[in-house]
């Protein structure tokens, strides 16, 4: 049976990419590198992480459910506005134009 480079504590002199599997040189010292590079290392962590959701998951489906969430948010953004003195008087009125 023969012994590893891992078992036999010795490092190794190349190893391969992990994302393109090129090989790439060891340096004597230090960690040993897993991509052989900036690029592939962005590529893999890409990959990796969950994908973002679309913004129809994220919105409501019906025009009355999205106008009511916006007069909620515009409500208590004014209040927090009066609170914080930096605007006084009455909410102004909505724009009535919709955006497409």
């Amino acid at each position: 049976m023969t012994a590893t480079n891992e078992q036999s504590g010795r490092r190794p002199r190349r190893v391969r990419c992990a994302r393109c599997d090129k090989s790439i040189s060891v340096p004597p010292v230090g960690r040993i590198p897993r991509f052989c590079g900036p690029s592939c290392r962005q590529q893999a962590y890409v990959a990796r992480r969950p994908p973002a959701p679309k913004a129809v998951e994220v919105l409501p489906q019906s025009t009355e459910a999205a106008d009511a969430i916006r007069r909620l948010i515009r409500s208590e953004l004014w209040d927090l506005l009066t609170k914080a003195g930096v605007v006084a008087g009455p909410m102004p009125p909505a724009d009535t134009e919709t955006t497409p």
